[in-house]
């Protein structure tokens, strides 16, 4: 899910909450609460694009449903429901729900989005031609070679850095980030009774540049960015059962990495 499909999903879902929430009947012995929901506009003018001060967070202009939680219980307290959202339709939004049967079984569903800006605005002469493929124009490096055997006994930095900056200046940006997507699914049946049993799963990717992947050289032209494309899937099977003397656990993890 992208930031733009998550962003639709949860307008549809304040959509529909906007119409069950009002609904209460007497008859009806579960009721739902709405906190105040705020929602929020950005709208910045700075004087440096800093990733530093964006390292984990997205403060890009327009609107964010900057908190949202929804609750619900039963009569009795043995059923509670719990929807939150944090800076939603961001590339830093929080999603969560959980549903709790008491001594039954418990449900929770989170969807995590957590940026890593390197920097922004850097140059580069290569282009990125397939993932992990960067490539350098012939011409562009037939000309460096010519004027680095031109002038071979007399090379240093600032000759090379002036024999480059007429690249550098029109060389095309790049933005040096990442952006990690953790999903998570938990299912726990006989919270309150003799035995418990759990079922969770875990899934996280990681996609983008990442600085520093290779360099040689003078490292301030020919740095490469590492292009980063991470899944993680993890997943566990486990139960507990209690004596009055003591406890028993068995369980089976799965991991996978690609």
């Amino acid at each position: 899910m992208n930031r733009h499909s998550a962003s639709r999903a949860l307008l549809a879902t304040v959509a529909v909450l906007a119409v069950l929430v009002p609904a209460r009947s007497s008859a009806e012995s579960f009721s739902l609460h709405l906190d105040p929901l705020i929602v929020e506009g950005n709208y910045l003018d700075v004087d440096t694009n800093s990733s530093k001060f964006n390292e984990y967070r997205d403060l890009s202009a327009g609107f964010r449903v900057t908190m949202m939680n929804l609750t619900g219980q039963s009569a009795d307290h043995g059923r509670k429901f719990d929807f939150q959202v944090v800076n939603g339709g961001k590339a830093d939004a929080f999603y969560g729900m959980s549903y709790d049967v008491t001594g039954r079984w418990r449900m929770l569903l989170t969807y995590d989005n957590i940026p890593h800006n390197f920097g922004n605005n850097g140059h580069t002469l290569y282009t990125q031609t397939r993932p992990g493929v960067w490539e350098l124009p012939d011409p562009v490096q037939q000309n460096l070679q010519d004027f680095t055997t031109t002038n071979q006994s007399r090379l240093n930095y600032d000759l090379l850095n002036g024999a480059l900056a007429p690249y550098l200046a029109t060389a095309r940006e790049i933005d040096l980030g990442l952006q990690r997507r953790r999903t998570r699914a938990l299912i726990q049946l006989g919270s309150a009774g003799g035995s418990t049993w759990n079922l969770e799963y875990r899934h996280e990717s990681r996609n983008g540049n990442r600085a520093f992947g290779s360099s040689f050289g003078f490292s301030n032209v020919t740095e490469l960015p590492e292009t980063i494309d991470y899944n993680t899937d993890d997943a566990i099977l486990s139960g507990n059962w209690r004596f009055q003397k003591g406890i028993v656990t068995a369980g089976y993890p799965y991991s996978n990495f690609k």
